[in-house]
């Protein structure tokens, strides 16, 4: 089952947003939501729509992809 298919629990939400090393601030701008929504989900208080869970995924990639790229080019 992905992402897309089921709800981002609370404490998933918190751990891949500091897995990417995002403040709340950062996590919610790229989200287009506000500080306290994000901050709601982590608590537990209210749940992300199921889109939120795709756009994780994708946060997910884009963040892997820029991990494992060479910081210098081939000389």
């Amino acid at each position: 089952m992905s992402r897309e298919d089921r709800a981002v629990r609370s404490g998933e939400f918190k751990l891949v947003r500091e897995a990417l090393s995002l403040t709340v601030a950062a996590m919610a701008a790229l989200l287009s939501v506000s500080e306290g929504t994000v901050k709601n989900w982590e608590k537990g208080k209210y749940s992300p729509p199921p889109g939120v869970a795709a756009e994780i995924e994708r946060l997910e990639a884009v963040s892997y992809t820029h991990l494992t790229l060479p910081t210098t080019p081939y000389v």
